[in-house]
């Protein structure tokens, strides 16, 4: 199984399943996906996605030297939630200006 997200957080204690992508907030040219496509074509017929995952994106490596651990850990989805609300909120209103 693997998690795409723009928050590494969201796989944060997996992180040999994780994809991390650019944040979409209603940008019809975004292209993201088109590019994940290629990379999840190239090794969909692998047992374990976690290797290629590993050589593409390094998380452990940068886990074990910057320690994600404590911002992992302090993370709060409240927080997070509170301001994706905003986020949507503030884009509303300027759908409507």
């Amino acid at each position: 199984m693997i998690l795409v997200d723009n928050a590494i957080y969201s796989f944060g204690l997996q992180l040999s399943n994780g994809i991390p992508i650019i944040p979409f907030k209603t940008d019809m040219s975004d292209r993201e996906f088109v590019f994940l496509k290629r990379f999840l074509l190239d090794c969909h017929n692998l047992n374990d996605l976690r290797e290629p995952l590993k050589a593409s994106f390094h998380f452990e490596e940068l886990f074990q030297a910057y320690n994600f651990s404590e911002f992992i850990s302090f993370y709060d989805f409240e927080d997070c939630e509170l301001e994706q609300f905003k986020d949507e909120e503030f884009e509303l209103l300027q759908l409507e200006k």
